[in-house]
């Protein structure tokens, strides 16, 4: 049995900013001359942070020091959850981006890093626990 905790939907407001950002710009262009606007939460966080983490080895909190608090928390089948959710949009008037960033990591009892998702199709799976405590 799957036990998750927090938010039934994390993110989603995030992903309702996205949208509202995107849909927002749909209408006719405004008269005048118009500036760039941009609008994002959290920071995103950089490739070789994210090959840092090496499973079974770094821990939950060595993660967290690298990456910033996250933007969820949970418990799933005994392992703490951490989910990094980070969104930025950016206009012109004319033309619309929207650019996304989805991190989860499965902490163990021990609390190492036992698996990390970034940016995932669908929901993964929690993984099995890390075999040896970190010294």
């Amino acid at each position: 049995m799957t036990r998750r905790s927090g938010s039934l939907a994390p993110g989603f407001g995030l992903v309702a900013l996205a949208s509202a950002i995107v849909v927002g710009g749909c209408g006719a262009p405004s008269p005048g001359p118009v500036t760039g606007t941009s609008v994002g939460t959290g920071r995103f966080v950089s490739d070789d942070a994210i090959a840092a983490v090496k499973t079974c080895t770094t821990t939950g909190d060595e993660v967290i020091a690298s990456f910033g608090e996250p933007s969820g928390r949970g418990l799933e089948d005994g392992f703490t959850t951490l989910q990094w959710m980070n969104v930025v949009g950016a206009t012109d008037g004319v033309r619309r981006a929207v650019k996304s960033q989805t991190i989860q990591v499965w902490v163990d009892a021990h609390g190492l890093v036992a698996a990390i998702a970034v940016n995932p199709a669908g929901v993964p799976s929690a993984p099995k626990a890390c075999k040896a405590k970190k010294a």
